[in-house]
């Protein structure tokens, strides 16, 4: 089942009334698949609104971002997901 724009709007509208309307919004790509991908089929439905989550931060080579102190970066965002995630 796929999220209407009102249904977007209302669920973005509780986050920014919950003080968090400054941040980022990522998409999980690897909730978005389709076995059609490979007939062409690249738009997907977004089905979950996830956030707001803290998620590290990837280093040049892929692995965990780390700060000065020793903790790992990172970051709290809203993530959209599709409904393979």
């Amino acid at each position: 089942m796929s999220i209407t724009v009102q249904r977007l709007h209302k669920l973005l509208g509780q986050l920014a009334e919950q003080g968090h309307g400054r941040k980022p919004v990522c998409v999980d790509k690897e909730s978005f698949s389709s076995p059609l991908e490979n007939d062409g089929v690249s738009v997907f439905d977004l089905e979950i609104v996830d956030g707001p989550r803290w998620i590290e931060m990837a280093d040049d080579d892929g692995g965990t971002k780390w700060n000065k102190d020793g903790s790992a970066s990172g970051r709290t965002v809203v993530i959209l997901k599709g409904g393979a995630g």
